[in-house]
């Protein structure tokens, strides 16, 4: 055994413990995906959270500005029947997205996955 004295090896195993207990709770907050599509957005604020249009649901994008239930609906409707949006720019092939309004919160927005077979 290791030259350490009782305390110190209990010190070890509490410092070994805290890592192994914090790499576990790391591992399993990245990996929910609600985690990572929580969205945060103030208006005039200084947070600007990104949404990605591809993966928000309902109540991400009614977070944006600009953007209301019915609008909200339109997109995950317009999703659902034609898959992943390639660009942001697809957007305005959404009714109530025009390109004003699609100027305005596109520096809220991302994108993933944009392939469609």
């Amino acid at each position: 055994m290791l030259p350490f004295t009782r305390q110190e090896r209990a010190v070890l195993a509490t410092l070994v413990s805290v890592f192994v207990i914090g790499t576990l709770l790391r591992h399993f907050f990245e990996r929910r995906p609600e985690a990572a599509r929580k969205v945060h957005i103030l208006q005039g604020g200084q947070l600007h959270a990104t949404v990605d249009i591809n993966k928000a649901g309902y109540e991400e994008l009614v977070k944006l500005p600009h953007i209301g239930p019915a609008t909200a609906k339109r997109i995950l409707e317009y999703r659902k029947n034609r898959g992943p949006f390639r660009t942001i720019e697809e957007l305005l092939l959404v009714k109530g997205i025009g390109s004003v309004k699609l100027e305005e919160i596109r520096k809220y927005l991302t994108i993933s996955g944009g392939k469609r077979n």
